[in-house]
């Protein structure tokens, strides 16, 4: 998929279940709620109270939509397409674990970022020495970040934290996906996340606004957790376009992997082979590989990953199962 049906797809995603959709909202809405109400009841003799019980309430809205950003992540490269019911325990704790993710990627960098710009302030003789650190910490900013969708993907793929981590592994990822198109994809999810956020305007409308702009920022959580896991899902192509495919099906269309299975302008795959022909989606490749893998270990078209053992299309170089180099 190139950028554009990226982010088509996830904002069509994001509402597509509206039942679920404002299901998914109740946490956030009762925390603005109580938020509103608090408000009317606040003395010097409760404040405390008040306030402590607000703070517990954020962090546990905090852990649950992170934990559902990684749930729908996990579900879109799982290729389920439902989003995710609610499940608070298991939200708790994918959250914690992607509030980890986040926090080593792209978090400590932006606190330097921020650090920075304050010294700036506090320091002008040195300013252009910081501001050559800043460009810099913000290069690498960007890095981690493109590494952050890889990052995220393999959380929710194998629910391990020291895969996520594995710098090698995620680079390989991000080269075969392709960084410019992971870097554009995020920017026009940032566009259209930034859009939505003007929503924040209903606020001011009592109780109604409060319930709207709930939903709103729901809807950015299944957003960008469709875009990062439709990316990830990406990892499988050898070749991958920044911003659409070809407008020649000539010049993209070919053996993908000397088994009769060719792309086509639609993004289909066409297969033909012992006499059967047919067309498979991107989402539905996979099962393809996978039954035809018995077929095929006769006839080495396929690679057999060292560590886990699955047998793999030869023109692929990462295991489709756990990543590994083959």
């Amino acid at each position: 998929m190139d950028a554009v049906s990226i982010i088509k797809d996830s904002l069509r995603y994001a509402i597509s279940d509206i039942r679920q959709l404002l299901i998914l909202s109740v946490p956030l809405i009762i925390l603005m709620l109580y938020g509103m109400v608090s408000l009317f009841f606040i003395d010097l003799n409760n404040y405390a109270i008040i306030s402590i019980i607000y703070i517990i309430l954020g962090v546990v809205i905090v852990l649950f939509y992170s934990g559902l950003m990684l749930n729908v992540i996990k579900q879109t490269v799982n290729l389920n397409h439902g989003m995710p019911q609610i499940n608070l325990k298991l939200f708790l704790f994918d959250g914690l674990k992607y509030i980890v993710i986040e926090f080593l990627m792209v978090g400590i960098v932006s606190i330097i970022l921020m650090f920075l710009s304050e010294y700036v302030k506090l320091y002008p003789d040195f300013a252009w020495i910081i501001f050559v650190f800043m460009i810099i910490f913000a290069i690498l900013s960007i890095y981690l970040g493109i590494l952050n969708v890889v990052a995220s993907g393999k959380l929710a793929q194998t629910n391990s934290l020291a895969d996520a981590l594995s710098f090698s592994t995620l680079t390989e990822m991000a080269d075969r996906i392709g960084k410019l198109k992971i870097y554009v994809t995020l920017l026009f999810a940032g566009i259209v996340t930034g859009i939505l956020s003007f929503f924040s305007l209903l606020t001011a409308i009592p109780i109604i606004g409060l319930v709207i702009f709930a939903v709103i920022i729901t809807i950015m959580v299944l957003f960008n957790g469709r875009v990062m896991g439709l990316l990830y899902n990406e990892r499988y192509l050898k070749e991958n376009n920044v911003l659409s495919e070809s407008e020649d099906d000539s010049e993209n269309a070919g053996d993908l992997d000397g088994r009769g299975v060719f792309a086509d302008k639609s993004g289909k795959y066409q297969y033909s082979r012992n006499g059967e022909s047919g067309y498979v989606s991107h989402d539905t490749f996979e099962e393809y590989i996978e039954k035809s893998e018995q077929e095929d270990l006769t006839r080495n078209h396929l690679i057999r990953c060292s560590k886990c053992g699955h047998s793999n299309p030869n023109f692929i170089d990462l295991c489709l199962n756990c990543g590994e180099k083959l």
